[in-house]
């Protein structure tokens, strides 16, 4: 048999753990395949590498540079047998004298693409809170369909970028989207991209950021294995929004107001949205028609 090497050892022992306190909490914590990003998109690059690879590999070299593995019969800092410090890909940067999160090509991560999308319905901006079975952002307030790219996606897409995104955005939108055990079809009319982002609590797990229109004679029924409408606690603010102006003024709202509860993906999804209602609201024209 073979033996691991020390790091090894105590990666699989992490994983193991995860997987078993997982299935004590009712968490989803499944192995699928999944299509990773090996190159960092930023203007002037035309093409972008993936490769194939799974979500327990993302989990042990993304999540894994995040957290610390201690022995609880040692006490000061040899306690320490696995450091998120000593593991976290960042590289200093000489010219402003920061740390910055590597490049993807260079990180060695597994780096899954994340897809999130946010949806509009006859002009409401739909959101949904996790449920505690969810493994990332439990509890928090999330985008209409949040996950990661599947191998599927890619698939039906090959070399092409955006119908491959649209494709898994639309999926994970579909699956929270419907009804627990009922059938599922796509709900999104149209899906446009608006940005990407790169998780750094998860080692730099690389994402994009999408927004959808709903089918107008559809309405979303949360999945509740998985989420629940989100509704805002007060009635200063309305969710439906008429004009661009309005969508900046519920993101504001959502940033001063619910901070703390927005997942990682819905702020980085909200930031993007709002960017892109400033420098060019036409973009966005499409979710109000």
């Amino acid at each position: 048999m073979k033996t691991l090497e020390p790091d090894a050892e105590l990666i699989k022992d992490a994983l193991l753990n995860n997987y078993y306190k997982s299935r004590r909490t009712n968490k989803m914590f499944f192995n699928d395949n999944k299509i990773s990003l090996l190159t960092t998109p930023k203007q002037g690059v035309k093409t972008l590498e993936v490769f194939k690879s799974s979500y327990y590999l993302s989990y042990v070299t993304n999540d894994m540079s995040t957290k610390n593995i201690e022995d609880n019969t040692v006490k000061g800092k040899n306690r320490y047998r696995w450091q998120a410090i000593n593991k976290f890909p960042y590289i200093l940067d000489p010219a402003k004298k920061i740390n910055r999160i590597k490049p993807l090509e260079t990180s060695n991560f597994s780096n899954h693409i994340g897809g999130n999308t946010i949806a509009f319905s006859d002009n409401e901006m739909i959101l949904w809170q996790q449920s505690q079975s969810a493994q990332r952002s439990e509890d928090l307030i999330a985008p209409t369909g949040s996950g990661s790219l599947d191998i599927a996606d890619y698939e039906n897409n090959p070399h092409k970028l955006f119908p491959m995104l649209r494709e898994g955005m639309e999926r994970e939108l579909s699956e929270e989207g419907t009804e627990k055990n009922a059938p599922i079809f796509n709900l999104a009319e149209k899906t446009k991209i608006v940005g990407f982002y790169r998780w750094v609590g998860k080692g730099g797990l690389p994402g994009f950021l999408g927004v959808s229109k709903i089918k107008g004679n559809i309405a979303l029924k949360p999945n509740s294995s998985e989420v629940k409408l989100f509704i805002p606690e007060t009635d200063e603010i309305d969710m439906k929004v008429n004009t661009i102006n309005e969508l900046i003024e519920l993101i504001d709202f959502l940033f001063t107001n619910e901070m703390d509860n927005l997942s990682v993906p819905l702020y980085a999804n909200l930031k993007a949205l709002k960017q892109a209602a400033i420098e060019d609201p036409r973009f966005l024209d499409f979710i109000f028609s």
